[in-house]
This record gives structure tokens, C-alpha cells and sequence, in this order.
């Protein structure tokens, strides 16, 4: 039996070839089957296999502690053994308790070799149980693993027990493994991702994220050499990509660049990559990123996205949100239809808001076209939307959002969104802060439309806001298009104070209307109130006759009186010369006269010159008149107090004036004078016969009239007419003449009493007209009563009567009487026009009182020296006053009489009278010195403000002789007249024309014909004139 038992091959022929047998009789003494095994296979049962010993029908239990590796892996794969959840844990427990990491892998090598259909029936407590142990077992030669056996543990052996993983499976995994250690442990848990639960997933991730951050050397966590972002995520993540977050990425390698790997990443991490501002820094990037989520998944991806581009705007560049929203327009479908109302609103001012901020120009027209295909309430978001953030524009984006505003309203159904209302409001409404159409733009808006329909929604307030805004008005028809369509322009222009230069370029627009109109009332409302602020900015242009040719009668003659009497033309482009030019050209356009009818009660008015030319009538021809209105229609109009009183303005052409007062007293000569007005009662074409048929107080007050206005000009024939309607001469009646009582005739005055005269004395001695005879017969009449002429006081008394006193009368009055009387200057004045005997006995009497030549020339008046005998003039030597005698009046003769006196006197010769120096003789100078003689000579001469001295020829032949040899070329120092004798030779060549320029004051006349002085003198220019020529 011994021999047996030292057989391994004798065993296994007769052992268990036999069992009943062996059994029977090896059981003998055996209390349990491990005994049993080994008392009879000892060291040899390592050599059996399961079923050998499964034949000696021991127990299951008994029988794994005595089986090899391998056995136990074949005991497990037997039918219903994996089923057995107590029998599976049983095994493995058994195994990995006594097992080394040989006996394990030699375990595994068979059992994971097996259909996957048997392992498969293993509980998932089993499989549980297995990784468990296993992992337990494994837990302290993981550490000394290399990278080839953890992929033969996690993706061989244990693959199909992963999905029993825990939290305390990762637990068991040392974290000094190398990376490439751990990336085989992850890509055994990535093959069975499909059986993880989600709470596994995440364990797998935290294990991950636990053993990465753990290998983090300056920044960098398991990155090998040539390694790119796409190969770390899969090494390192696996399929367990997606539960990490972009953030997780960042932290385990700082260079981590996201959007080169977009094709690896979920949504999520894409939305956390783009919330980093510095992970997209082009247009580039975000295309990559973008392109990598598909369009469905937009709305998620920017509810994450939005808010932190809004927290930090200032980060993301201008390029990058641009980009964002390019990717949205390009595939977002926020067109589509199917988009409803709510959720577009939701995109625009949710998800797309923040990137609006510093919008891009290029990206506006774009989001007007999505609004084109949606509703109305759409396109109003988009602009209210981008009204808040308007701030952050730039003036092209601005001006772009302004042309898309356009474009929406124009097209392609245009004022698709215009239902009812001010149009003005919908506009504003459609702008908001974006501007406002210029007028040439607000126009077109109006094209589809009739515009009147559309411009009469506004109101006047409104509109006058519209136009109040800078720069709004840049095309003035388009301006004027709207009023011409607008049925409230009248109350817009009473009501709305619009600025001064919108007001200029809309006057031109309502003017022609306000012309045309034909009512006289509408005329009145439309000139007094509603052009009462515009009127001031009248052009030359508008008031030309072009513009005024078809202006109705009442606004041409509103015209008139406005530019007459209301505007101010320092500030205006024309003067009233060229309003007046269009007055004219309208007047004679139509029939004359043009705008009287006689049956209109708005145009019967006989003022039709106050009307129709007003106070331009300073500009009126006589041609022009006799154009306007015929001869004989002129009287229609010629009565008339309002015509009369402009025609009798001052600044009236003369000729004008005297037309109109010769046509008005030619078909009116009964008209009365009283009914002048202004300076046409000094007009001498008024008939003389006008004024002799008024009452006596109509006269008396054209008489008072004419005295104030016709400058005290008198005309005989006049104040004769006019006093001939006096009847009884009264003191008052002459006081009331006054200058006129020498209209007065002879029989008048001798009707008058001569009590009456003498108490008018002081009115009468004032009228500088008289007639001799009327003087005479006043002086006989006063006198015939008892008046005295008979002392200084009673010739004084006279006034300018003193000429009418005769010179038997003037002979008694005693010298010294005559002598006070002549000190009065007045007398002197109304002696002057006495007859000169009158004048000469004055002067007689007086030099009988002293008759030396010095006191004589002191007593006669300066104004009667003429009437001192040229003999009584002989001064003896030393006793004549030049100061005196210089001031009076003398003759030729009478001065040459004392003309010699001048030689003995210091006198300025300079200041000599023209009346002293015309006694100038060679006799009486031939005893002066030359110096004396030359100063006399140039003293001769013309000069500014003085009278000339007149010098007959034998005068000037004797200066000429006398100064020789010794003439000057300075020819303004001689009497003109004297130049004429100089010979050619007196002249040097070059000074002719100076010559020749003093020689033109001369008078040629006082030259003897027989020297023939004007030819010689013409020859001798003609040669100058030719030199001064060629030279």
C-alpha cells in the first residue's frame, strides 16, 4: 500500500481510477475530507485536478483549500459554481487570503480566459466581492507594478469586475503609481464605461482628479514630452472626459489650450471655456468652438456663456463677441418660424445682450435682416434692445443701427408696422435714441402713401420738434414737400417757435400759398399772425416778381405795406430799391390799374397808391406813374387824403409830385388848397387861381401853412391870391399874414386904417417882400395920420418900411438921429433896399458931423462906404486905420484913393479885403518897396473861402511888369488872372503843366482881344502836353 503511496502515476491510475475502492478503505480512521486528502494525497494533490477530486466526492468547501490557483478557476467556471454567490466569495475570499500575486495572476489568467457568457452569470454581489478581494489582495504589490502589468490587471484579468467599482475599490490604488500606470487603470475603467452608473462615473472622475493633482509639477500633471492637449485628455481622462469641468483642465496643466481640442469637449466645457475670457482671443477661436456645438445646444451653451461676458465685457474683445454673434446669425435659425416669439425675445435680451455691448458695425445689418422676417413686436425689441446699450456704440455702428431703421421702414413692405396714430410718434418710437430722419428721408418714408394722409397725423407740436432738430433739414424741397402736403401749416407757423434758421428755409416753402391766397380775411390772418414771426427773413429771391407775378391783389398789397412800414432791411440780402422793382413789374403785368376793381369791396379803395406802392413811392418815376395808372384814370385816385399824404412826402421825385398836383387840380380845379398836405402846399405848380377862391380862413391857414413848411419862401402871385380872399384887413388879420400882407394890394392896404397900420408896425416891418409902391402908400398912410419920422426911434420903428419914407423926409431928420439909427444893423440891412438916393442922403448927413477921412470912414456904416466920395478918401499921412477901413464895402476908385496908405502900416497884408487890394495901381505903388509890392501882388492871389479879387488888365499888366525878371515857378502865388501875360519863357519845360493847372481859374475875359492871348495860350498846352507825353 506504501509503495502507492510514493507513485504519482500508480495515484492517478489506481487512486482515482478506483475511488470506491480507495475510498472505502483510505476513509477508515479520516474524521473530515481535508483530512482525508491529506492523509492520502499529501503533497501530490497539487497534481489533481477539479475533477479528479471531484470524483472522490468530498465536499466543495474542503476541496477549494486543497486546489491550486488554476483549479480554483476551473472549480468557479463549473456550471452553477458562478451562480453561487456564498460559493463565488468563499473562493476568492480563500484566494487572495493565502495567494501571491503569481497564484493571482496564474487565478486569472484562466478563469478571464473563459466565454464571457460564464462570467457573466457571476452575481453582481459576486463580481463585487472578486474586485474587492482582488484589489485587496493586489493593494500592496501595486505599488511595484509597472505600466505593462496594471493594463494586464484593469484590462485583462479584472475588466470584467470593473463595474463593481466603489469608492473604496480607488481607495485600494496606491498614488505613487507612474502616469502611465494610472493611464492603463484608467482605460481599463473606460472599456466598461457602458456598464458604470452614473455615481461610478464619477467616482472613476474623483479618482482621476485625486491621482492627477497629486503628480501637478509647475502647473503640469502627467504631461509627457510631445504630448498635445488632445493626447493628455485622452491618456489622462479617458472616457471620463466629460465629467470634468474646463476649470479641472486648467488647474492640472496650466498651458492647457481648449480650443484646440473643441472636438473632445462636451457643451458644458465648451461654455466654461468660452466664460474664459483669455482661452479665445480671435475670431478663430470662437469659429472653432462654435463649430463644434450643434445649433440645438446654442441656447444652453449661451445661458452659461452670456453672464459672464456681461460680468466681464471689458475682457472679451470687440472681434470675439462679434464672432459669437456671426456663429448665432449664421446657425442659430433665429429666423426661422419655428422659433416662437417668446424664445427669439429671450435670445435677444438674455443670451445675445452681452454681446451687443460695443457692437460691430458690420454686424448690424444682419440682425435687421432677422428682424425683416419676424413679427413687428420683434423688430421693436431689437431696437429697444440696442437703445440700452446705445452708450457703448460707436457713431458707424450708431449710424448703421439709424440706416437699418430706414431700411426696415422702407422694405420690403414699407410702414409694415405703421397701423394708426401720429406717424411722427411711430417714428420716434421706431428710432428711440438712434437719431431721427433728415426731411429728404422723412419724405421717402411717406412715398407709399399718400403723404398728405400720413403728414396730417402729426401735430403741429410735433412736427415743429421734428424740425427743430440740428441739421434735420438737408434738402429744402423735401422740406417744402411737406408743407405742400400738410393741411395744418397755419397753425404750425402761429404756434411753434421753431429756431431762426428753420424759419428761414421754411419761409420759402409757405410763401408761394401765402401769396396765392384770395380771400382777403385768410390774406390778413396768414400776414398778421401766421407769417408774423417769418416775414423778417425775406430774400431778395422772394420778393422778386418772379415769386410775386401770381400773388393774389390782397397778399401783393399785404406785401407792400409789410416791406414799407415792418421790415428791416440792415440784415436782409436786397433793399427796398428792389422791392420797389418788383412793385413795378406787378402793377404793369395787368391791366391798369392793376388790383383797383370797383365792385370788390376788398379792392374799390381810392387809396390805391398807399396800397399798391406805399411808401416806396420815393422810387416812383414819372414814367413809372403814367405805366400804372392813365391820365385819366390818375383822378379816379388823385383826391384821396391817404394818396395825398404819401405823395407829399420829401423823398417824392419833384417830378412826380408836380405830375400828380398838376393832374389833380387839371380834373379838380375847385380843390381846395386847405386839403394839401405836408410840402405840397409849397408846390409852385398849384394854380394861383386855387387859392383865390377859399374862404378868408381856409386862406389865413394856407397862409400860417406855407409859412412853416415852405422854408419863408414867398411868392407874390400866391400870397396876393391868397390875401385877396381877405375882406377886412384887421391888426390881427396882418399878424395872421404876416409875410404874405405884401400879397395885400394897394387898394387893400389903403382900405386899412392907418391907426390899424401903425399898431402893426412891428408885423409889417418884418415882411422883406414889398413893393416900393406898396411901402410908399403904408409910409403915406401913417404918416397922413400924424406918425412922426423924425428920430432914430421912429426909423427904426419901420422895419423894412424905412425904404418906403421919402428923402425929403429923411433930409430933416436930424445927422446925429441918422448916425444913432445907422449903428442898428437891421436898419442898415432895409436901408440897403431903399432907392440909393435914400442911401446916399443917409450917408451925407452923417459926414457932416465929421467930415476928417478918419472919423468919417469910422461913422458911415460898413454896408454904405460905397456911398463916400472916392475924393473925401485922401488920408493925410499916418491917419488912416487899415483895421477900419478894411472891414467896409469899397469901389475900385474909392480904395485906390487909400491904397497908398498901406506903405506907411504894419498891417497883415495877408488879411486885406479883396476890396482893399482891387485899388491896387503902378501909381499909387511906386513908392513902395518891392517886398511890399510882391507880398500886395501874391496877397492877389486865389485862395479857399474868400472872394476873388477883381483886377482889371492894366492892373495885372503893372504886377507882371513890376516883378520882372524875378517871376517865380510857384504860379499859385499870383492872381490867376495875371498868369495870362506870362511868355513861354517866364515857364520852364518841366513846370508847364502846373503852369497850365493854376492858369484854368483865370478869366480870359479881361484880356484885350488884340493880343490874341487864348490862341497863343492854346499852342503853348498843346506843346507842354505833347512833352510831358513823350517824356
Amino acid at each position: 500500500m506504501s509503495a502507492f503511496l510514493y507513485s504519482p502515476i500508480s495515484l492517478s491510475m489506481c487512486f482515482f481510477k478506483f475511488p470506491d475502492f480507495f475510498c472505502a478503505a483510505c476513509r477508515l480512521g479520516i474524521q473530515s475530507d481535508a483530512q482525508f486528502i491529506e492523509t492520502n494525497l499529501g503533497p501530490f494533490s497539487v497534481y489533481t485536478t477539479y475533477s479528479d477530486l471531484q470524483a472522490l466526492n468530498l465536499s466543495l468547501v474542503t476541496v477549494v483549500d486543497f486546489l491550486s490557483p488554476a483549479q480554483k478557476a476551473d472549480f468557479l467556471l463549473q456550471s452553477q459554481n458562478l451562480s453561487n454567490e456564498t460559493l463565488v466569495i468563499l473562493v476568492f475570499t480563500k484566494l487572495t487570503n493565502s495567494s501571491s500575486i503569481n497564484d493571482l495572476e496564474s487565478f486569472f489568467e484562466k478563469f478571464v480566459n473563459s466565454s464571457a457568457e460564464t462570467l457573466s452569470t457571476i452575481t453582481p454581489r459576486g463580481r463585487d466581492a472578486i474586485l474587492n478581494l482582488t484589489l485587496t489582495a493586489l493593494g500592496p504589490q501595486l505599488s511595484v507594478l509597472n505600466a505593462e502589468g496594471f493594463k494586464l490587471w484593469f484590462q485583462v484579468y479584472l475588466t470584467a469586475f470593473l463595474p463593481g467599482a466603489k469608492n473604496s475599490t480607488f481607495e485600494i490604488i496606491p498614488l505613487n503609481i507612474t502616469c502611465d500606470s494610472y493611464q492603463q487603470i484608467i482605460k481599463g475603467f473606460g472599456s466598461v464605461l457602458p456598464q458604470l452608473s452614473v455615481s461610478q462615473s464619477q467616482e472613476v472622475f474623483k479618482f482621476e482628479l485625486h491621482y492627477l493633482k497629486g503628480q501637478t509639477l509647475s502647473g503640469l500633471s502627467c504631461v509627457q514630452s510631445g504630448m498635445d492637449d488632445s493626447l493628455w485628455l485622452e491618456d489622462n481622462f479617458g472616457q471620463f472626459l466629460s465629467e470634468a469641468s474646463f476649470q479641472d483642465f486648467l488647474s492640472l496643466k496650466n498651458n492647457f489650450r481648449g480650443v484646440d481640442v473643441v472636438n473632445l469637449l462636451t457643451v458644458g466645457q465648451l461654455s466654461q471655456l468660452a466664460a474664459i475670457p483669455s482661452q479665445l482671443t480671435s475670431q478663430e477661436d470662437v469659429a472653432k468652438v462654435m463649430t463644434a456645438i450643434n445649433p440645438a445646444e446654442f441656447g444652453a451653451f449661451f445661458d452659461a456663456v452670456s453672464p459672464a461676458i456681461e460680468a466681464q465685457s471689458a475682457n472679451y474683445s470687440t472681434e470675439v463677441k462679434s464672432a459669437f454673434i456671426l456663429a448665432v446669425f449664421a446657425r442659430g435659425n433665429l429666423s426661422s418660424s419655428t422659433l416662437t416669439d417668446e424664445d427669439f425675445l429671450h435670445w435677444l435680451t438674455v443670451r445675445l445682450r452681452p454681446l451687443f455691448v460695443n457692437l460691430s458695425p458690420s454686424l448690424v445689418t444682419p440682425l435687421f435682416q432677422i428682424g425683416i422676417h419676424r413679427n413687428c413686436n420683434s423688430s421693436k425689441e431689437i431696437v429697444n434692445l440696442l437703445d440700452t446699450l446705445r452708450l457703448t456704440f460707436s457713431n458707424n455702428t450708431e449710424e448703421e443701427i439709424y440706416n437699418n431703421i430706414v431700411i426696415s421702414l422702407q422694405g420690403p413692405t414699407a410702414l409694415k408696422c405703421y397701423k394708426s396714430g401720429s406717424f411722427y410718434t411711430f417714428l420716434k418710437s421706431s428710432f428711440l435714441g438712434f437719431g431721427f430722419p433728415n426731411v429728404s428721408t422723412f419724405v421717402s418714408l411717406l412715398s407709399t402713401t399718400p403723404k398728405s394722409e400720413l403728414l396730417n397725423t402729426i401735430s403741429p407740436a410735433d412736427l415743429g420738434n421734428f424740425l427743430s432738430q440740428p441739421n434735420v433739414i438737408n434738402v429744402q424741397s423735401s422740406l417744402c414737400d411737406i408743407f405742400n402736403n400738410y393741411n395744418n401749416t397755419l397753425a404750425f407757423l402761429e404756434t411753434e417757435d421753431v429756431p431762426v434758421d428753420v424759419k428761414k428755409q421754411i419761409l420759402p416753402c409757405v410763401w408761394p400759398t401765402a401769396l396765392k391766397i384770395t380771400q382777403k380775411i385768410e390774406v390778413d390772418v396768414w400776414f398778421e399772425i401766421g407769417l408774423k414771426n417769418y416775414l423778417k427773413f425775406l430774400t431778395k429771391n422772394l420778393i422778386s416778381f418772379t415769386e410775386v407775378k401770381n400773388a393774389s391783389c390782397y397778399a401783393f398789397q399785404k406785401l407792400v405795406y409789410y416791406m414799407g412800414n415792418n421790415f428791416t432791411y440792415n440784415t436782409s440780402n436786397f433793399g427796398e430799391a428792389d422791392v420797389y422793382d418788383t412793385i413795378r413789374s406787378y402793377l404793369t403785368a395787368g391791366p391798369e390799374p392793376r388790383c383797383y376793381n370797383a365792385n370788390d369791396p376788398y379792392l374799390n379803395s381810392t387809396a390805391w397808391f398807399a396800397n399798391s406802392i406805399g411808401n416806396f413811392v420815393k422810387f416812383l418815376t414819372l414814367g413809372d406813374l403814367t405805366s400804372f395808372v392813365s391820365a385819366t384814370q390818375i383822378q379816379i385816385f388823385s383826391t384821396n387824403t391817404i394818396n395825398l399824404e404819401l405823395f407829399s412826402s420829401s423823398t417824392v421825385l419833384q417830378t412826380v409830385s408836380n405830375y400828380y398836383i398838376t393832374q389833380l387840380f387839371q380834373f379838380n380845379p375847385t380843390f381846395n388848397p386847405i386839403n394839401l398836405p405836408g410840402s405840397f402846399l409849397c408846390s409852385s405848380n398849384i394854380p394861383v387861381l386855387a387859392y383865390s377862391s377859399i374862404s378868408e380862413a381856409d386862406a389865413l391857414s394856407v397862409l400860417g401853412r406855407r409859412q412853416k413848411l415852405c422854408n419863408g419862401t414867398d411868392d407874390p402871385e400866391i400870397s396876393a391870391a391868397l390875401a385877396s380872399n381877405i375882406k377886412t384887413v384887421t391888426q390881427q388879420t396882418l399878424v395872421d399874414l404876416g409875410s404874405a400882407s405884401s400879397g395885400l394890394s394897394i387898394s387893400q392896404i389903403t382900405s386899412v386904417s392907418s391907426s390899424v397900420l401903425v399898431s402893426s408896425l412891428s408885423t409889417l416891418g418884418t415882411v422883406t417882400t414889398w413893393s416900393q409902391s406898396q411901402v410908399t402908400t403904408i409910409i403915406q398912410s401913417i404918416t397922413t395920420s400924424g406918425f412922426q419920422i423924425n428920430s432914430a426911434a421912429s426909423l427904426l420903428s419901420l422895419g423894412t418900411l424905412v425904404s418906403g419914407v421919402p428923402s425929403k423926409t429923411i433930409g430933416k431928420i436930424p445927422a446925429t438921429e441918422l448916425l444913432q439909427a445907422s449903428a442898428n444893423t437891421n436898419f442898415i440891412s432895409n436901408l440897403l433896399t431903399a432907392p440909393t438916393v435914400i442911401q446916399e442922403i443917409v450917408v451925407q448927413k452923417i459926414i457932416s458931423l465929421n467930415s476928417s477921412p478918419a472919423m468919417m470912414v469910422v461913422n458911415v456904416p460898413d454896408a454904405l462906404a460905397t456911398a463916400i466920395p472916392p475924393a473925401m478918401l485922401v488920408f493925410p499921412q499916418g491917419t488912416a486905420d487899415i483895421n477900419v477901413l478894411n472891414k467896409k464895402t469899397w469901389t475900385p476908385d474909392q480904395s485906390s484913393m487909400f491904397f497908398s496908405s498901406l506903405a506907411e502900416t504894419t498891417f497883415d497884408i495877408e488879411q486885406l479885403s479883396p476890396y482893399v487890394l482891387q485899388g491896387f495901381t503902378c501909381t499909387v505903388v511906386q513908392k513902395m518897396k518891392m517886398s511890399k509890392i510882391k507880398q500886395l501882388i501874391q496877397a492877389c492871389r486865389p485862395r479857399n473861402k474868400r472872394a476873388k479879387v477883381l483886377l482889371t488888365e492894366s492892373q495885372l499888366t503893372c504886377m507882371y511888369n513890376l516883378l520882372g525878371g524875378s517871376l517865380s515857378q510857384n504860379f499859385t502865388d499870383y492872381p490867376a488872372d495875371m498868369l495870362v501875360y506870362f511868355s513861354s519863357q517866364n515857364i520852364q519845360k518841366n513846370n508847364c503843366r502846373s503852369y497850365l493847372s493854376a492858369l484854368g481859374a483865370a478869366d480870359f475875359s479881361v484880356v484885350s482881344s488884340v493880343l490874341n492871348k487864348a490862341s497863343q495860350l492854346f499852342g503853348e498846352a498843346r506843346t507842354c502836353l505833347v512833352s510831358v507825353i513823350h517824356s
